[in-house]
């Protein structure tokens, strides 16, 4: 079911001038393309928190950043980098409501061996139309201590007013080139999808070429966050977006290939959700895609929610095989359904304990019987998937041994992320809790092992400890996937 596509030139949304900031004096397009979030060049990836309500100069609502860069350790706060608006390094300055860091992905968009750092501010206002509150995207460059300066793509270089407001953003190299590209969703009464290409003009400054998606023909569109991953195991990253078109949540598929990304959409299913991950759950060669809907009723119970997990194939999404649908009352799954039990409010695929599969954790949010106290529901991959009924699983809270600021009042687990951050093979789980002690917030780092998530060796890292401005900072909110 294609839909209608346009290829918008960069020179149509005026981004081949005046729109890179201060960059990098040269480039190193044969350096070897660096690992997701590892914006320093040191084989590690870093973590990535927004803070998009923290007060800065003043500025209520202004939002902050902090990057904490990795070592064979794992995340140290000791070297860590915090950005606002209000450094010189960042474009722009702080204003109230701007919202700077309420979502963010990284890639190596310039192919120089560093990680670079893709980065939503919701407002952005007053814009120069009618003192609007239109929202912009800023990428920053990394570089061998830290992230540089970077270039900005703002409603005034183009793009409509409120079409990067809460931009969704996502990250990999579609076209394998060397050069990872970006992916900007836009919400509104007609969202819309950007794929922006990357390459040496990101240090250059000659602009690049940007396609429209248009996958779905109705109005009242709105996206949310986009996930990459290689459905259908031909190498290059495909893309997997979340929309909302006349009530009804429904997903695309677009394949990655040697021109880049279709923007013709593949494949188009109609039981979506706002929540999208993607990992190989079996192991086999093929992506799988993982789908949460936390407000679907099941047995009576509204707002409940429902997992829904789609198989890859050679073909994209196999959808002979169907969805599999996973609930708190499904064989294995711990807890049980309740109302507004919220299952799916946030998911992570990672191989937490570095068997080969991809595994699923699912955020419960609001859980009645756990004393209000939301739960992240572990899965493991196995041979066959996700399979509850047979293969492992694990539960945990904020009142868990090992968690820090356990009070099982703060709406614990909203975001997920998953990253190996000491490279040992397996991956850590990111929780993030920005409702924690009245918006201030706070970020746990799961440790993964041969036996899977160690929760008794969270790690915990504050705003306060990082120089992110508290209380009312919502840090958290924003986790690098």
């Amino acid at each position: 079911m294609a839909k209608r596509s346009r290829l918008v030139t960069a020179a149509a949304l005026l981004l081949l001038s005046g729109l890179l900031l201060g960059l990098p004096s040269s480039t190193a397009s044969s350096a070897t393309k660096a690992r997701p979030s590892d914006f320093n060049g040191d084989g590690y990836p870093d973590l990535v928190v927004g803070a998009p309500w923290a007060t800065v100069g003043g500025m209520r609502n202004a939002g902050a950043l902090s990057v904490v860069f990795s070592s064979a350790s794992g995340p140290q706060v000791s070297k860590r980098q915090y950005l606002s608006r209000n450094q010189a390094a960042v474009p722009g300055v702080s204003r109230e409501w701007d919202e700077f860091g309420t979502e963010v992905a990284s890639g190596d968009f310039n192919g120089d061996g560093y990680a670079d750092l893709a980065i939503n501010t919701a407002s952005d206002g007053p814009s120069s139309s009618g003192g609007k509150y239109c929202g912009m995207v800023t990428v920053m460059f990394g570089g061998k201590s830290q992230l540089t300066t970077g270039l900005r793509i703002k409603e005034q270089d183009g793009f409509t007013c409120g079409m990067l407001t809460w931009s969704g953003l996502a990250a990999a190299d579609f076209d394998r080139n060397g050069y990872d590209d970006l992916v900007l969703t836009t919400p509104g009464e007609v969202g819309n999808a950007f794929w922006i290409s990357g390459g040496p003009q990101f240090a250059q400054g000659k602009g690049h070429d940007a396609r429209l998606f248009d996958p779905v023909s109705h109005d009242l569109t709105r996206y949310a966050r986009p996930a990459v991953g290689d459905v259908n195991g031909d190498s290059y990253p495909d893309l997997v977006l979340s929309h909302k078109t006349e009530g009804l949540w429904r997903t695309t598929l677009h394949l990655g290939g040697a021109q880049g990304l279709d923007p013709v959409e593949w494949q188009l299913l109609t039981n979506g959700g706002p929540h999208v991950v993607v990992g190989n759950f079996n192991g086999d060669k093929y992506a799988d895609i993982a789908i949460g809907n936390p407000l679907i009723t099941v047995n009576t119970f509204g707002s409940a929610g429902t997992v829904r997990i789609y198989h890859g194939s050679a073909n994209g999404i196999d959808t002979a095989r169907g969805s599999q649908t996973l609930t708190q009352d499904s064989p294995g799954v711990p807890g049980s359904v309740e109302r507004m039990g919220g299952f799916g409010w946030a998911l992570a695929a990672g191989d937490y304990n570095g068997d080969g599969r991809a595994d699923l954790a699912i955020t419960a949010q609001r859980s009645f019987r756990n004393g209000f106290d939301s739960t992240v529901n572990v899965l493991y991959g196995t041979t066959s998937g996700i399979s509850p009924a047979t293969g492992k699983s694990q539960v945990f809270s904020e009142k868990t041994v090992g968690l820090p600021g356990a009070n099982g009042t703060s709406a614990f687990a909203e975001s997920l992320s998953a990253r190996d951050f000491n490279r040992d093979g397996r991956s850590e789980l990111v929780v993030g809790s920005p409702r924690y002690n009245n918006y201030t917030g706070y970020v746990a780092v799961v440790p993964g092992t041969t036996t899977g998530l160690k929760v008794t060796s969270t790690k915990g890292f504050f705003p306060k400890g990082l120089g992110v401005p508290a209380p009312y900072s919502s840090f958290g909110a924003a986790l690098e996937r």
